[in-house]
């Protein structure tokens, strides 16, 4: 997981959005407060949005990606690939036990995760095939 994400404004443009994630080198923000979001903007977003060249027009707002996928931070591994499969997504919001934002969990930080490769196995075809692991 990767702890502390940074969080950026729903009124922010999507130029704010782009140069936050260039500065801390990531490729999604979780859109709204710690503890109230709205959505999420990832670099394919704002991709999207600059090959149809009409940033100018648009506010992350109206890009949001709806927030289907989020785990509390005492969920395991095997959870999060089910709730990866079963959304067809590839990153969760991770929250603590009071709603608190505290990481994004993706699947390439389960792959990068210090664990059993056995483990690591059934975690990853447990999301991409949605079978029990």
């Amino acid at each position: 997981m990767t702890p502390h994400p940074v969080l950026v404004s729903p009124d922010a443009s999507l130029q704010e959005a782009a140069k936050q994630m260039k500065k801390i080198n990531c490729g999604i923000l979780p859109v709204g407060t710690e503890k109230q979001l709205e959505g999420i903007i990832t670099d394919r977003d704002i991709r999207f949005v600059q090959f149809l060249k009409e940033e100018t027009q648009f506010r992350q707002k109206s890009v949001n990606i709806c927030l289907i996928g989020y785990i509390h931070e005492n969920n395991t591994l095997k959870e999060a690939a089910d709730l990866m499969s079963r959304h067809k997504i590839s990153r969760l919001i991770v929250d603590n036990e009071v709603g608190k934002v505290v990481g994004i969990l993706s699947l390439g930080a389960i792959l990068r995760k210090d664990a059993d490769p056995e483990e690591i196995a059934k975690v990853v075809e447990h999301a991409r095939s949605g079978k029990a692991a």
